[in-house]
């Protein structure tokens, strides 16, 4: 059969063919036009009124810009207030799609991070603040948090992990807690005078060790006599020392400004006693005891009780003793002291026979303290002479070491003497330390002016403290080279002199704080060191 199919004609083969495809469609039971009259009337989906807002202005901005968007930590101005949010209601999922459309298209880390908490997607926690207002809420994600903080981690993973979906938060204000969490989602934050304190408080709670040390490094370059009691009182609360002692030394350079400000009666009474017994107050002993009657009278009004002699008297009872009443003014006793009615007769008669008399008597009534000297004098040698020498390029190492953190100021160095009329003479040095334990390394110029005069040192003031920390070993090497106005060298020229110390000290020891300095490297029986100047804790 095969062979018979071969052997016919192609026009043969077709015409026994299917049928014509218009006889199929003819044939068809359901025409096309047909199917389609048969389809049902469109149904008109009708949307409440405020979705249906929602979703043409959403639809308007998605056509006009779809790959631009803004995070809000961009956006917003530094000095704008973030807005408090409510509960957002739930939307359908196609405006959902349609509002955040391309949001993560050509964004970085932070600027996604950010955008997920301002518009809070995801959320699966609020935090909520009660004391401040009970219907602001700051909604967040719990892997974020904990991605960043131990602390978060622990609340909302750990064994005791908490099940509530809102975490009330006590003692803080919305805004600061807010720009805490921004700094969690993006790493910026804007510190200011106001709000860098409670953000310090907020990260050394909360675990943020990054932004507590961005609070420091601000707090510790813009002290003021304003804010410096309120830093000094958190610092020692939070144990962080480097900021205490930086808020120290500010209230030892501008303590009397700072004595009268207006928060200094506030204070707790373990902070004024630390602030009155400091030996390196820069002010009158006036001021001192100014400042404590003032702190005397509001501890009265604290406790209800007239602001009586006796009351203020039992007030200051903890710390009176650090006022050095014997370091006033006979006209300040008899015009200030003696109306305020803290003394006894017989205290203000022996402190009045005190200060009238030529050679100061032994009193029992108050102790006999030394004046207070900013910074601190800390004598390094047993003696020094004046010597002819050769004022060659000089190098010097010692080792130093504290027990107790404090700041070095200064030094204090032999006198660069000279008895040349017609050219000035200069010490051009450089004072270099090195922690051991860290490998920082500060390095300070100073220049040594020559004069005739018949003292033998001279205080060479530091541009910038350096802190010494407790129990470490820093090398410490003083250099330099004598000039002359014409920047000649003086190499060996015998006209100049320097008066030298001998034998360093191996420690000293004021009160519990201690100094130990020991001549490192090339060893010499002479130094130019005589002192350093310092503050303590």
């Amino acid at each position: 059969m095969a062979d018979n199919l071969l052997r016919q004609p192609v026009e043969a083969v077709l015409a026994k063919a299917a049928k014509p495809v218009e006889e199929v469609v003819a044939q068809t039971t359901n025409p096309v036009e047909e199917v389609l009259a048969q389809t049902p009337e469109p149904v008109e989906l009708v949307l409440p009124q405020e979705v249906e807002v929602e979703l043409q202005g959403a639809q308007a901005n998605a056509s006009s810009d779809s790959d631009t968007f803004s995070c809000a930590s961009d956006t917003s101005s530094d000095t704008e207030t973030s807005p408090k949010t409510t509960p957002s209601s739930s939307v359908p999922p196609t405006f959902d799609i349609i509002q955040h459309k391309d949001w993560q298209l050509n964004k970085s880390l932070a600027e996604c991070m950010g955008y997920l908490l301002s518009t809070e997607r995801f959320t699966d926690v609020a935090f909520i603040f009660p004391a401040e207002d009970p219907d602001v809420r700051l909604p967040a994600h719990k892997v974020i948090l904990a991605a960043r903080s131990p602390y978060m981690e622990a609340l909302f993973f750990g064994r005791l992990a908490t099940t509530k979906n809102e975490v009330e938060i006590p003692g803080y204000s919305y805004q600061a807690f807010h720009d805490f969490i921004k700094f969690l989602y993006t790493d910026d934050i804007k510190l200011t005078e106001e709000n860098a304190s409670e953000l310090l408080r907020i990260s050394h709670e909360y675990g943020a060790p990054q932004l507590t040390t961005e609070c420091v490094r601000y707090l510790s370059a813009h002290l003021t006599a304003d804010n410096v009691l309120d830093v000094l009182h958190t610092a020692d609360l939070l144990g962080l020392r480097e900021l205490e002692l930086q808020s120290l030394l500010y209230v030892d350079k501008e303590a009397t400004n700072v004595l009268r400000t207006a928060d200094f009666p506030d204070l707790p009474s373990d902070v004024v006693s630390r602030i009155l017994r400091r030996d390196t107050l820069n002010t009158t002993e006036i001021w001192v005891y100014l400042a404590a009657v003032e702190w005397a009278k509001a501890e009265c009004f604290r406790n209800n009780l007239e602001q009586s002699g006796p009351n203020k008297r039992e007030a200051l009872k903890a710390f009176f003793s650090h006022i050095r009443l014997t370091n006033l003014t006979t006209t300040e006793v008899a015009d200030v002291v003696a109306k305020d009615e803290l003394l006894t007769q017989p205290e203000m008669i022996d402190l009045l026979l005190y200060l009238a008399a030529s050679e100061k008597p032994q009193i029992d009534s108050f102790p006999i303290r030394e004046e207070r000297h900013f910074p601190k004098r800390v004598s390094v040698c047993q003696r020094y002479n004046e010597e002819s020498t050769t004022l060659k390029p000089l190098e010097e190492e010692f080792t130093l070491t504290v027990n107790s953190d404090c700041a070095l100021m200064g030094l204090i160095l032999c006198k660069f003497l000279t008895d040349r009329k017609d050219e000035l003479a200069m010490f051009d040095g450089g004072l270099t330390v090195i922690n051991h334990c860290t490998d920082d390394v500060i390095s300070v110029p100073f220049i040594l002016t020559a004069d005739s005069k018949d003292d033998h040192t001279q205080d060479v003031q530091l541009e910038k403290p350096i802190i010494l920390e407790k129990d470490k070993e820093y090398q410490m090497i003083l250099s330099g080279r004598a000039v002359l106005t014409s920047d000649r060298a003086l190499n060996g020229l015998s006209s100049f002199s320097v008066s030298m110390g001998k034998f360093p000290n191996m420690s000293v020891q004021m009160g519990s704080f201690n100094i130990t300095l020991t001549q490192s490297g090339k060893r010499s029986s002479r130094t130019p060191l005589v002192g350093l100047l310092v503050v303590m804790p």
